[in-house]
């Protein structure tokens, strides 16, 4: 099971986790703004083995576009390009499990943000 640790503000959620099982995420709901991020590098990093033109660009934008830690618009970039190549490349094998895992992420990231401004 994937997991992600959530940097809660100052402003805590009406309960605190200290992990969330990615699949259930869109049952979440915050009563309060929760923060989270994933680094430019740790991105980087996941799609540095794979060798398709869509994780060239997303590294090209990391490496030029992106903070540290990236905002809520490159996160909405960075799931169209990793959804583009995984709609084109991705044949159902344990070689993606890291693509899907971080599109599971980044969605989990934007719904929670989206929460945070209704």
């Amino acid at each position: 099971m994937y997991t992600l640790s959530l940097v809660i503000s100052e402003w805590h959620a009406a309960s605190c986790f200290t992990g969330v099982d990615m699949g259930k995420c869109q049952s979440l709901s915050f009563e309060y703004p929760v923060h989270l991020s994933l680094s430019r590098k740790r991105i980087g990093a996941l799609l540095g083995g794979f060798g398709f033109v869509e994780a060239a660009d997303i590294c090209r934008f990391l490496s030029l576009v992106c903070n540290e830690v990236p905002d809520t618009g490159d996160y909405l970039y960075l799931r169209f390009k990793i959804g583009q190549c995984l709609s084109r490349h991705d044949d159902k094998s344990e070689y993606f499990i890291p693509l899907r895992e971080l599109v599971t992420e980044l969605d989990c990231m934007i719904r929670t943000y989206l929460l945070s401004i209704i």
